[in-house]
């Protein structure tokens, strides 16, 4: 939770009240899509390959690359700056 904190804070998304990190801890405690993830877990669990690094990328569409840019793009490339630096 330490950890959870200090990202949200670093990005200014800090939760409003102390109560608010109430809900997000009793979130992070709970897994409210168990039931489809057991349903699908065999079958994508087929899909991969054991052993061989890197076959979570043959899964993440264009999409999936899309979607994640938008919502980490300017993060990571402020990440990749600070660690040039």
């Amino acid at each position: 939770m330490e950890q959870l904190k200090r990202i949200w804070s670093y990005l200014g998304a800090e939760p409003a009240t102390e109560s608010a990190w109430v809900g997000v801890d009793a979130e992070l405690h709970q897994n409210l899509d168990v039931t489809w993830q057991n349903q699908k877990s065999s079958e994508i669990a087929r899909s991969l390959q054991k052993g061989k690094h890197g076959t979570w990328q043959t899964m993440f569409t264009s999409q999936d690359r899309a979607v994640f840019k938008e919502s980490a793009g300017d993060l990571l490339d402020e990440w990749v700056m600070a660690g040039s630096e």
